[in-house]
C-alpha cells in the first residue's frame, strides 16, 4: 500500500475518532460512521478547497440526511473544517455566544 494512503486512511481514522465514530473504510457513502454529520475527510500535498469535494459531501450528506463536513488535512499540519455558514451560524455560533454570556 502506498504510504499516502495509509496516510489518508490514518487522518479518516483520527478525524472519526474524534468526533465520536469511526472508519467506513472501502464502503460506500461517508467516511465516518457512526457520527451526527456526513464526514468527508481529505489529505493532501498542498491544502486547498476543490469544488469536487465540496460536491462529494454535500450529495453524501443528502444520502446520509445528515449536515455535511469536510475535512481537509495538509500533510504535517492540523486538519481543517469546511462546513456550510448555515449551520455553522444556527448550530455552532450559539453555542458559543452562550458559553460566554
Amino acid at each position: 500500500m502506498a504510504r499516502h494512503q495509509t496516510n489518508a486512511k490514518a487522518h479518516e481514522r483520527r478525524i472519526c475518532q474524534a468526533l465520536g465514530g469511526q472508519r467506513n473504510g472501502p464502503n460506500p457513502g461517508s467516511d465516518c460512521v457512526g457520527t451526527p454529520y456526513s464526514i468527508e475527510c481529505k489529505r493532501m500535498v498542498k491544502l486547498g478547497l476543490r469544488a469536487d469535494h465540496i460536491e462529494q459531501a454535500k450529495r453524501q450528506s443528502v444520502v446520509d440526511e445528515k449536515p455535511w463536513l469536510l475535512c481537509l488535512q495538509e500533510h504535517g499540519d492540523e486538519a481543517y473544517v469546511v462546513m456550510p455558514f448555515k449551520f455553522f451560524a444556527e448550530t455552532l455560533h450559539p453555542l458559543y455566544v452562550e458559553s460566554v454570556s
